[in-house]
């Protein structure tokens, strides 16, 4: 059986308050296909990259769409 790892245990820095309307942000994968953990805000639906998170998400879209 194959388990992935949780959030907290990837990433165990405390949620953050977003930087738009300073309420309290949740962790989650940005997408199944791509799991880098990014925090997003439910109230601005917003979507926070840590460091390199961005470029790191751009490399995978690009090496993934090499294939097609």
């Amino acid at each position: 059986m194959f388990r992935r790892a949780s959030i907290t245990r990837r990433d165990p820095l405390p949620a953050l308050r977003c930087p738009n309307c300073r309420r309290m942000m949740f962790k989650n994968f940005y997408s199944y296909q791509y799991l880098v953990i990014v925090d997003r805000c439910r109230d601005c639906a917003m979507i926070w990259f840590d460091r390199d998170d961005l470029d790191m998400l751009q490399i995978m879209v690009e090496i993934s769409s090499v294939g097609t």
